[in-house]
């Protein structure tokens, strides 16, 4: 399977955050569920284990965000926005939007000439 050149760069972003993430969905009271994941970058999509709570959540609501936080000040956060599904143990992520974004101009540590949020991937 051919990955699109932006899927590509999407994976090397993701291979420079590394596996730990956060992954958020919406439970059935539509509030945000956020679980610290492992995630591996496979054919264009995001997989991580998923617990019950996870799961069920995203077979309500597909929707979900993987997020890399940022560990130093004035630095970009990864921030993916797909479609989950559930397939066995794991949640697989077709992603559809890829940001990378930092704290506004004039946090600490922020470049005031580099742009808040860089797009990686956006798919219509």
């Amino acid at each position: 399977m051919s990955v699109p050149v932006e899927l590509e760069v999407l994976a090397e972003q993701v291979g420079v955050y590394g596996p730990q993430a956060l992954l958020l969905t919406v439970n059935e009271d539509d509030r945000p569920h956020a679980v610290a994941v492992e995630v591996r970058f496979d054919a264009g999509r995001l997989r991580a284990g998923a617990g019950s709570r996870t799961a069920a959540n995203i077979v309500r609501r597909a929707g979900v965000s993987v997020v890399w936080p940022s560990l130093v000040p004035g630095t970009y956060s990864l921030i993916v926005d797909g479609s989950a599904s559930v397939e066995g143990s794991e949640v697989v992520v077709e992603p559809s939007r890829a940001v990378r974004h930092r704290t506004p101009v004039g946090s600490s540590g922020a470049d005031p000439d580099a742009p808040s949020c860089i797009t990686v991937l956006h798919h219509a």
